[in-house]
C-alpha cells in the first residue's frame, strides 16, 4: 500500500478491515465530523470512541489549512495530548485521509500535503505506564509560526474561529480537557484585534 511506503509505517497488517485512529482536534465533535465526511461523499462516523492519551507529542493550532487558514496538528514534545480513537473502516479510509489533506483528488499521496501519518501509543489515562493500544494518528507536516501564524489566523479569522469552537465542542463531549481549547479561542480572538 502507497501509505505504509510513503510514510515507512511498521505495523502493516493495521491497514486490514478496520485500522485505529487517534484524532485530537475538531474530529473529537462528531457532528462537525460527520459534516465534513459528507461533504466529501462519504457516510463515515465516528465509531468505536475510546478516551485515550498520547505521550510526547504537544498539540499546536499551527498547521496550514486551506479550508480555515489553521488547524490543529501534534509534534514529538515533552508533553501528552488527549484525544479519542475511533475505526475507520478500510473502505472509507481513502475518504478519511483526502478530508485530512494526506491524499489527493485521485486518492493519491498527496506532494502537497498538510499531514504525514504516524503510529503512536496510546495511553488510558496520563498515570498509566503502559498503552492501551496503538494507533496511526495524523503529524503537521505544514507547519507556520509567528507573523504567518498571526496573519493566517486573522484572514481566515471567521472559518478558524467555526474550526476551534468545533474542537472545543467536541472536547466538552468526549469529556477532555477543553483548557487548551479554550485558550486557542482566546488567542484567536486577540490575534484578530491587532491591527
Amino acid at each position: 500500500m502507497e501509505l505504509i511506503q510513503s510514510f515507512k509505517l511498521k505495523r502493516k497488517s493495521d491497514f486490514g478491515e478496520v485500522s485505529r485512529w487517534f484524532s485530537y482536534g475538531s474530529n473529537l465533535n462528531p457532528w462537525y465530523f460527520e459534516e465534513k465526511m459528507r461533504e466529501r461523499g462519504s457516510p463515515l462516523r465516528l465509531e468505536a470512541v475510546k478516551k485515550g492519551i498520547v505521550m510526547g507529542f504537544g498539540r499546536v493550532l499551527d498547521n496550514r489549512s486551506s479550508t480555515h487558514g489553521l488547524a490543529y496538528a501534534i509534534h514529538p514534545g515533552s508533553g501528552s495530548v488527549h484525544g479519542i480513537t475511533h475505526e475507520v473502516p478500510s473502505d472509507q479510509l481513502p475518504f478519511f485521509l483526502r478530508m485530512e489533506g494526506v491524499l489527493d483528488d485521485d486518492f493519491h499521496v498527496s506532494n502537497r500535503r498538510r499531514y504525514e501519518v504516524i503510529e503512536v501509543d496510546v495511553h488510558a489515562d496520563p498515570g498509566s505506564p503502559n498503552s492501551t493500544g496503538t494507533a496511526f494518528s495524523l503529524r503537521g507536516d505544514s507547519t507556520c509560526e509567528g507573523s504567518e501564524r498571526e496573519n493566517r489566523a486573522r484572514e481566515h479569522y471567521v472559518e478558524a474561529d467555526k474550526y476551534v469552537r468545533a474542537a472545543l465542542s467536541g472536547a466538552q463531549t468526549q469529556a477532555i480537557d477543553e483548557a487548551p481549547f479554550l485558550a486557542d479561542f482566546g488567542w484567536l480572538g486577540r490575534i484578530r484585534q491587532i491591527p
